[in-house]
């Protein structure tokens, strides 16, 4: 379970750092840009410019660890970290294309 806990932190750290690169500023919570869906869809955010996306980003992920942060069930748990990584990956392509 502390193998877990030190995997989620360092996926949740990697993704606002990403956002920072991009222009986030840390600790700007903005509930407006949080969405009621349990994923965050890629294809909604061309609707966005540059700042707004990584606002929308980093509000979303700080919510999807906040609701999920007391899973104690194992196989949920592995779950959402294989979500976190595919989040990561998309995140990371969103970036290089962005700074292109």
């Amino acid at each position: 379970m502390n193998h877990n806990r030190i995997v989620v932190l360092r996926l949740y750290k990697e993704k606002l750092k990403l956002c920072h690169k991009m222009g986030y500023v840390y600790g700007k919570w903005n509930n407006h840009y949080i969405d009621s869906y349990l994923q965050i869809q890629f294809h909604q955010l061309k609707k966005y410019n540059k700042q707004k996306l990584m606002n929308y980003m980093a509000n979303n992920i700080r919510n999807q660890y906040k609701l999920h942060k007391n899973e104690i069930d194992e196989e949920e748990t592995n779950e959402l970290i294989d979500y976190g990584f595919q989040i990561l990956k998309n995140m990371n392509y969103l970036v290089f294309n962005k700074v292109k």
